[in-house]
């Protein structure tokens, strides 16, 4: 309410709030600080709420309710301020294990594909795959839905402007990417932007709310009284997501690809069997299959140029986050049938996995009868087999 009835609107709200309830601020605004990182953000020079309703509480509804509206302006700034000190952190990089992951999977990290859209994707899926750390429930929504808003904007930018050579290079400069992006939003929402900037602000939740700054506020993240852990646990959730990610395309460079068996022996849920890594799933239309992961290793004479993937690939798997395999072969399967080949931004919601958030190649494999059999160089087993996308 105040936002639309004070003469310049979103500009300088919060240091106009601070100048209303004091009567003026002789110059010297304790809100003054709140847009930029790193400056102190002090309302009212930091009183407390029994302080604050004793001296400008009694009289008007902003008096009686800006105590809390500082709060929020506090909150922001400080879940900023360590934001950007836990993206800047190298251990954020170490953390994903990604040379170690390429080791495991005897895969690469040279196609960083687009990772410019893997931060905001990462910030939206919450818990599909298992990523929210303990800590992490429904109170903190709001404040994945931010950081998912903010990093959105990250995907529009150039590629030119990231480092392509590595997944791990990429990363770092999208993290430090994310920085600017939270050091611009800080000064935005604290009354310092454009009215295109604000109507760019992300929002938490519908509401009818009709000011985007008041929208951006809506949810509660930043009154949580610890910003260290609040952002710590949104960080470290979002740094799992980015890590099944990463996996998937580690993955995919090894050449591993999911494969729904159309060969005899695996026409049933019985033939599949229940080995790990094995599920009987439905593909579309009431077609069923036995899925699994092989690795497709190419060579001249096609023997053993399709192998399943040993226990141990499963295991790994599990150790980075893709543990649950029904939940990853299915997003694996609606990225094959979609017409993407990549992270839609566009179209993010929270608690779902991404269209194409994981395109690990998807075939059908079935025997290749086309291939000749007998001689001293073929396949004693004839165990040739083609594949087809799916």
């Amino acid at each position: 309410m105040f936002i639309l009835m004070q003469w310049e609107h979103e500009n300088n709200w919060l240091k106009n709030v601070e100048s209303q309830v004091m009567d003026g601020t002789s110059g010297k605004s304790g809100a003054a600080g709140c847009g930029v990182l790193g400056s102190q953000c002090k309302p009212l020079n930091d009183m407390s709420c029994e302080d604050q309703w004793d001296k400008y509480g009694q009289d008007t509804i902003i008096g009686k309710n800006s105590y809390w509206i500082f709060q929020a302006a506090k909150g922001v700034h400080a879940k900023f301020n360590e934001l950007k000190r836990q993206l800047t952190d190298e251990t954020l990089i170490s953390s994903l294990r990604i040379g170690q992951m390429v080791k495991d999977f005897d895969g690469s990290e040279n196609d960083a594909g687009n990772v410019l859209g893997w931060l905001a994707a990462a910030s939206s899926m919450g818990n599909a795959v298992g990523g929210l750390v303990p800590g992490a429930g429904n109170g903190f929504a709001a404040g994945f839905g931010i950081l998912g808003g903010i990093f959105s904007g990250l995907a529009s930018q150039s590629e030119d402007e990231i480092d392509q050579s590595t997944i791990s290079a990429a990363l770092a400069d999208v993290f430090e990417s994310a920085t600017k992006k939270i050091e611009d939003t800080l000064r935005i929402v604290m009354g310092g932007g454009t009215e295109d900037e604000y109507n760019s602000l992300p929002a938490p939740k519908w509401d009818t709310f009709q000011s985007k700054i008041t929208k951006f506020f809506n949810g509660g993240w930043f009154l949580l009284d610890d910003d260290a852990a609040a952002v710590k646990v949104a960080i470290s959730s979002i740094s799992n997501n980015i890590k099944t990610k990463v996996e998937n395309d580690v993955m995919k460079a090894a050449k591993l690809h999911l494969v729904a068996d159309k060969r005899d022996g695996f026409g049933s849920r019985e033939d599949c069997g229940y080995s790990t890594g094995r599920q009987w799933m439905s593909l579309k239309d009431g077609e069923e299959y036995c899925f699994y992961i092989m690795r497709n290793n190419p060579n001249n004479n096609r023997i053993k140029d399709w192998v399943e993937a040993g226990e141990d690939i499963y295991g790994k798997m599990a150790d980075y986050g893709l543990g649950d395999r029904e939940k990853y072969y299915r997003a694996v399967l609606d990225c094959a049938f979609s017409d993407a080949d990549d992270i839609d931004v566009g179209n993010l919601a929270w608690g779902e996995i991404p269209q194409c958030y994981f395109n690990l190649p998807a075939v059908f494999i079935e025997k290749d009868n086309n291939v000749g059999c007998g001689d001293p160089f073929s396949d004693p087993d004839c165990a040739y087999v083609k594949a087809t996308p799916i």
